[in-house]
């Protein structure tokens, strides 16, 4: 049916209200968003974000930084049932003690079913003392895009992502590598490994 065209003039000339102006809430970057955050990339800076730690606090990625001396965050990507994390997390607490003061070193955990409670308990029965944060949620395994366990990220003192990939491959520890070099004020020679689970 054809409308007369008085009414397609009244619609194509018909002020914009208010009503139809996209609220805050469904601004791009909002947590309303229905949207993933955009995955960042080597170079990007990282937004502050907030997760929680075995005590049930929220903390912010400026508070770590700030608990160290250099501002250099690493986190690797951890589980309490993942084999691969079997064979990376004695090292991984190792790293943790050995840079501490230095740079905040700790395991993050975002698989669903884990809980504050069994991560505590399991970490606990290893004797493992790196600290140990929750992402229920998942945002911050989708803000690094990281799909898989042993995946680490590193952050340098201005709040920049400098490498992202597995902690370490055979003999190459590509993360104290990054660790390093970002400690020297230098680049990271290797900024990007692919991510095995």
């Amino acid at each position: 049916m054809m409308l007369p065209l008085l009414t397609l003039f009244a619609v194509f000339t018909a002020p914009v209200t208010q009503a139809s102006t996209p609220t805050r809430a469904h601004a791009v970057g909002e947590e309303a968003s229905p949207r993933k955050p955009k995955q960042l990339t080597i170079g990007a800076k990282v937004p502050d974000f907030s997760i929680t730690d075995l005590k049930g606090r929220a903390r912010k990625l400026s508070e770590l930084r700030k608990e160290s001396k250099s501002g250099i965050v690493s986190l690797t990507f951890w589980c309490s049932f993942c084999h691969s994390c079997r064979d990376m997390e004695t090292r991984l607490d190792e790293v943790s003690r050995e840079w501490k003061g230095k740079a905040w070193v700790a395991a993050i955990d975002s698989s669903a079913g884990e809980t504050t409670e069994k991560v505590d308990s399991f970490a606990k029965s290893k004797g493992l003392t790196v600290p140990i944060l929750m992402d229920a949620t998942g945002k911050v395994a989708d803000l690094f895009g990281v799909k898989v366990t042993t995946t680490t990220v590193v952050i340098d003192r201005a709040g920049i992502l400098r490498y992202r990939g597995q902690f370490a491959d055979g003999k190459k520890a590509h993360a104290e590598e990054a660790l390093t070099a970002l400690l020297a004020g230098k680049p990271v020679a290797l900024a990007e490994t692919s991510h095995k689970g």
